[in-house]
């Protein structure tokens, strides 16, 4: 019942200045930006119920948000430590709102190639245009805003033989859209991330190099996406976003075998997403109406998958190169589960079908 006709379109000009001087650098930089967005059609009544059991509505929406700021910049460095204090200013029209974010980060060189860092700073951003609309949002929103903390430490340069970088961060999160039974949605969401990202390259010769990656997640928010708009009871304590993927490990690599041929794989696992129960249904006139349970109280089933890839260059014209490549994804075929399928009554259910199983591709470029 999801029925929709969209435009988006948008525009942007940016002017930046860098000048150094004597230790001391300087950036500044003034930028505008307009999105625009038309859309017109028919939704669900209730966010997720394509099958439109619950009734559907008209929707129109045509919205431009414009959005002014500048920002300045200064580092300096002396000795080993490296100081960048910042801000920028925004002014966002569609919201009728102005923002200003202190940033500020520091970075100590150590022997042997090795850095440490620390930086904090506050970020604002619109909300998406479909929680502004007249009739089922509230344009009276303001802008969602958060507080970054990262700590880091690396060692190497990314172009040499051993690279690795730990970065561990704090992120909080205010002013996001929550439903709400009188305004459709209010300001007064929060939430908040942290975690831990470790990334490690190696190049031991010229034909080999390899890249490992882990990240560690926990998020937490207290906020309504739109398409759950009166989906589920209105939460009342922060809840498992769906980008809430507590571990994450990738690892690829890559051999030349020769100077024009070259073979890769990759391998990435990751805890499963967290999705939201049905424990029950009832019955009405127009079909079966789904019974949730805590929102993503549950998680999917471990995600895996393996990939590799081959390809080969020739030298067509003077400075052209042309690269022939063919691949294969989830070479193992791993029956990866992104959702679930529900009988009519919702009684039961099962992995839902969709493209996760084995796929080979095939292709050409040319590079100058």
């Amino acid at each position: 019942m999801l029925d929709l006709t969209s435009r988006d379109t948008g525009e942007r000009i940016r002017i930046d200045l860098t000048r150094s001087s004597s230790g001391w650098l300087f950036r500044s930089g003034v930028e505008a930006e307009r999105l625009g967005t038309v859309s017109q059609g028919a939704i669900p009544a209730h966010g997720g119920d394509l099958g439109g059991v619950q009734g559907t509505i008209a929707w129109s929406l045509d919205l431009s948000e414009w959005r002014a700021g500048g920002y300045a910049e200064l580092e300096h460095s002396a000795g080993p430590v490296t100081i960048n204090l910042g801000a920028r200013l925004d002014r966002f029209q569609a919201l009728r709102a102005w923002s200003a974010d202190p940033r500020a980060s520091v970075v100590y060189a150590l022997p042997a190639k090795q850095r440490l860092r620390l930086a904090w700073g506050m970020y604002h951003q619109a909300p998406a245009p479909e929680y502004l609309n007249r009739v089922d949002g509230n344009p009276a929103l303001r802008p969602m805003h958060a507080q970054h903390v990262v700590a880091g430490y690396s060692y190497g340069e990314e172009s040499g033989p051993l690279y690795l970088r730990v970065e561990g961060y704090a992120k909080k999160y205010g002013s996001l859209p929550l439903e709400d039974a009188v305004l459709n949605f209010n300001d007064r969401g929060s939430g908040f991330a942290r975690g831990v990202d470790f990334f490690l390259k190696l190049a031991p010769s010229s034909r080999w190099q390899g890249w490992a990656g882990y990240s560690y997640l926990q998020a937490r928010r207290l906020y309504t996406p739109f398409d759950d708009f009166q989906r589920y009871e209105i939460p009342i304590a922060p809840y498992r976003p769906n980008f809430d993927i507590p571990n994450t490990i990738q690892l690829v690599a890559q051999h030349s075998l020769s100077e024009s041929v070259s073979i890769g794989a990759s391998f990435r696992v990751a805890s499963g997403k967290p999705f939201t129960p049905i424990v029950g249904s009832f019955d009405t006139p127009e079909g079966f109406v789904p019974l949730y349970g805590a929102i993503n109280s549950q998680r999917l089933p471990r995600y895996e998958r393996l990939d590799s890839s081959l390809s080969k260059s020739y030298s067509v014209a003077k400075k052209v190169s042309m690269i022939l490549f063919v691949g294969v994804t989830n070479v193992m075929n791993r029956k990866n589960v992104f959702a679930y399928a529900y009988s009519s009554d919702y009684s039961q259910h099962r992995p839902a079908e969709g493209s996760q199983g084995r796929a080979v591709y095939f292709g050409v470029s040319f590079q100058r």
